[in-house]
């Protein structure tokens, strides 16, 4: 009885012609039982947890319903093998929705198809799905003349997909499906571009897909330190080429495959990598894990993770530089302590790359090491130094040191870098 009462209060909340914003909490088996009035001016609608069924006759009986959001969209696979009583049927004269929002932990292409032909009217689309094949992202990559036909006022596309369980060195499905969403609707027309991630370590080895944004963090940030990470993404400026940016912690993947965690490429992985990233956690024994991963004729930039210098070797640095023709820049995070060996091994590693390449980025805490780097390296172009995650305070007291020796330097309009150039004064 005060069950029944509860939902009858919320369905007479929901039809009050003052309502216009609704949100559902941990109501999921209530929402069958509320009466959606056709009366009803409710314009915005979020549910944490619906059923397609349930949003079907929730569309149906809600004529001025303009955005609709559920965190957890349960599509039912069996939902076309009911009985035809049992199914909703949405009117074809049903075009008010403009913004729509689904999160499901699978979605059946034939019904999210179903209900957007019928929804025409979008112009915010997000869908956030969970998955183990590339079905779902190759019908999506598809998508352009279902759109055209189906969805022509859309003009924000998001989509958000898990692929779980992925096995790392199957890059090739990666890059055809990427190929798909290079033609000039995804790219020139719609500006829709796509994100590939794959994140692998003891936890997980997942597989997300991802509509980009400006928002999305620069190499090596965009990628998470574990066994293996890499990521790639379509661009404004696509040339039809997939180029790989990895991450990887070479004592970690060497255990890995040791222990048959993962299996050891017979091939190599990437035709084109550009960026790569190295977290040295632990004493190495090898790299020879890396000549696996492409020839390294296009690798551009290299990152270098040092915790602690005891676990790098600089020989490490002459490989790379050897196999890497066309290497211009070496990135360096650092976070051991203040003592002369840190210092020494600073020294050491500036003698090293001197002359090789013709920029260098650091990343530390330790102002003195700044100062440090920028005595020590030679016949570089520039030095950026970009904020640590740890860092406290600006750049003040760096700047000014910059200022007293006089010397040019330019400060990133969102203050995360400082790039200084070499035997190059103000003045």
């Amino acid at each position: 009885m005060k069950e029944r009462t509860t939902i009858d209060l919320l369905s007479s909340v929901i039809n009050q012609s003052s309502i216009s914003e609704l949100y559902l909490y941990g109501i999921f088996n209530k929402i069958y039982q509320i009466s959606w009035s056709n009366e009803s001016k409710l314009e915005t609608l979020y549910i944490d947890h619906c059923t397609h069924q349930q949003f079907c006759r929730i569309l149906d009986r809600l004529p001025n319903l303009r955005s609709f959001s559920s965190n957890y969209y349960d599509m039912d696979e069996n939902y076309y093998d009911m009985d035809e009583d049992r199914q909703i049927h949405l009117s074809i004269s049903f075009h008010q929705l403009t913004s729509l929002t689904l999160r499901s932990s699978h979605v059946i292409i034939n019904q999210l198809e179903y209900l957007l032909s019928l929804t025409r009217s979008l112009t915010y689309l997000h869908i956030m799905n969970y998955t183990r094949t590339f079905t779902f992202l190759r019908h999506l990559s598809q998508w352009e003349k279902f759109i055209c036909q189906n969805l022509a006022l859309l003009k924000y596309f998001k989509f958000n997909v898990h692929m779980q369980n992925y096995i790392y060195e199957n890059v090739q499905d990666i890059e055809q499906i990427l190929k798909a969403f290079r033609t000039s609707f995804w790219i020139e027309h719609k500006q829709w571009y796509v994100t590939c991630k794959y994140i692998g370590n003891e936890a997980r080895s997942d597989l997300i897909w991802y509509t980009s944004t400006d928002f999305d963090l620069e190499f090596p940030d965009n990628l998470l330190s574990g066994t293996l990470s890499y990521i790639t993404s379509t661009t404004k400026n696509d040339k039809m080429n997939t180029t790989w940016c990895v991450r990887l912690d070479l004592s970690e993947i060497t255990d890995a495959i040791s222990s048959h965690k993962l299996n050891y490429p017979t091939d190599r992985i990437f035709n084109n990598m550009t960026q790569l990233a190295l977290d040295f956690t632990l004493p190495i024994n090898s790299c020879h894990f890396l000549s696996s991963l492409t020839d390294f004729s296009q690798l551009t930039i290299i990152w270098l993770f040092i915790t602690n210098h005891h676990y790098f070797e600089l020989n490490i640095i002459n490989m790379l530089l050897n196999i890497a023709c066309n290497l211009r820049t070496i990135g360096i995070s650092y976070d051991d302590d203040d003592d002369d060996d840190s210092r020494s091994f600073i020294k050491n590693l500036c003698s090293t790359i001197s002359g090789s390449i013709e920029n260098l980025k650091v990343r530390t805490t330790n102002i003195e090491y700044m100062q440090l780097y920028l005595q020590c390296v030679q016949y570089l172009s520039t030095v950026t130094f970009i904020r640590h995650r740890n860092s406290k305070d600006s750049w003040k007291e760096f700047i000014q040191w910059l200022i007293t020796e006089e010397r040019k330097f330019l400060l990133s309009n969102d203050h995360q870098s400082v790039q200084v150039f070499i035997n190059e004064c103000f003045g």
